[in-house]
């Protein structure tokens, strides 16, 4: 990982041996890296052995297809989302695609993540399902989106290769921050943009860099690709980045412990970059112990459901929210259990809550094993 990051922002690009070299394209496939390798290859004039050049020159064309087909995939729902005068505001890569990379093979996408505004979600939903669109997995309760989860999964009726979306009313996973931040965090300084043709949004830089930065904490800020996402774009928008409108608004979203582990971790990996100024205001910045619970847990939420709820319940704001988030985990629609529990004699259901609570643990104590094995 090292080295690989190194290679990429050019101080690791000395020519080592052929079979190192081919071990570096493998490594930068498995990260989704190859097009940015070969970028920064390029860009310093380092001859690759042609081994290793062609293995990047496959994933790098890979990759190129895959994101060509999801934005152009997506386009078609940005267009009707335009014409029914529907906001909506691209987040992660394909954001990144219309601001910071210029070439599809450079940042790969496994979807489109995109939000809407939190006051019109179901009208959103109802749009989508209009269109053809078909909802992914279900969640504990119909209502569970968007008062407690932060997104709902879609699939656009491409008949053979379909899109997945990632359609988010809230930008962040752990409940705490549903209340920290505002419904109108990061559409006030929003950006229109066109993408083939389509009217859509992306964040200011500062709202970016925040995201970026805390999206990369909550799921542990182990990614290179995200790392490099935040290291690159903040070197390239140096000179719009207002840091102090940065370290503001992740003051009033309550988002300055993701933020700074989200900055921290980048510069660990990549070198400094952040002005003095930015990382003494973060070195000092207090972090609270629900603050450092929650982040500290979500990486772990999908592996340790029952530890997921708890946090949740500890870090919420207010009792009558708490209960209010307990009543909905704990009265999961019938739809959700019976795709849990696929047998159907009388009682079923109190048997489903019982497979879904043995589900939980069993998980839980699965991942421990496999973690200490």
């Amino acid at each position: 990982m090292t080295r690989l990051a190194r290679c990429l922002v050019d101080a690791g690009l000395s020519s080592p041996e052929p079979q190192a070299w081919f071990r570096l394209a493998e490594a930068a496939g498995r990260e989704g890296l190859a097009g940015l390798l070969l970028e920064s290859a390029d860009r310093r004039r380092v001859g690759l052995p042609l081994p290793a050049h062609l293995r990047l020159r496959e994933q790098a064309t890979h990759i190129a297809s895959g994101t060509a087909h999801r934005l152009r995939g997506f386009a078609p729902i940005a267009r009707a989302f335009a014409d029914a005068g529907m906001p909506l505001l691209l987040l992660k890569g394909a954001a990144l695609h219309l601001t910071l990379y210029c070439r599809p093979e450079l940042r790969p996408m496994s979807d489109v993540d995109c939000m809407v505004p939190l006051e019109r979600a179901e009208e959103a939903c109802a749009l989508l399902d209009r269109l053809g669109c078909r909802r992914g997995p279900g969640l504990v309760r119909p209502d569970f989106f968007p008062t407690f989860h932060n997104e709902l999964e879609y699939l656009t009726p491409h008949p053979d290769h379909p899109v997945r979306l990632d359609v988010h009313a809230r930008p962040f996973r752990p409940l705490r921050y549903a209340q920290s931040v505002p419904p109108r965090a990061f559409w006030e300084d929003a950006t229109s943009m066109k993408l083939y043709g389509a009217s859509v949004l992306v964040p200011g830089a500062a709202d970016m860099l925040i995201h970026l930065a805390v999206h990369a904490a909550i799921h542990g800020a182990d990614r290179l690709l995200w790392l490099y996402d935040i290291y690159r774009f903040a070197a390239e928008n140096s000179d719009q980045l207002d840091w102090s409108l940065v370290m503001a608004r992740a003051r009033a979203w309550g988002l300055l412990h993701p933020l700074r582990v989200g900055l921290h971790r980048t510069a660990s990996v990549f070198g400094s970059f952040l002005p003095a100024e930015a990382r003494a205001g973060l070195n000092r910045a207090h972090s609270g112990v629900l603050d450092r619970l929650a982040l500290w847990h979500a990486p772990r939420d999908e592996a340790h459901p029952l530890g997921h709820v708890a946090v949740n319940v500890l870090s919420i704001r207010g009792w009558r929210p708490r209960l209010r988030y307990l009543a909905a985990v704990l009265r999961p629609a019938r739809e959700h259990l019976g795709g849990l529990y696929p047998w159907r004699h009388p009682g079923w259901t109190v048997c489903a809550h019982a497979w879904r609570v043995l589900r939980a643990v069993g998980r839980g104590v699965g991942m421990r094993r496999l973690t200490h094995a």
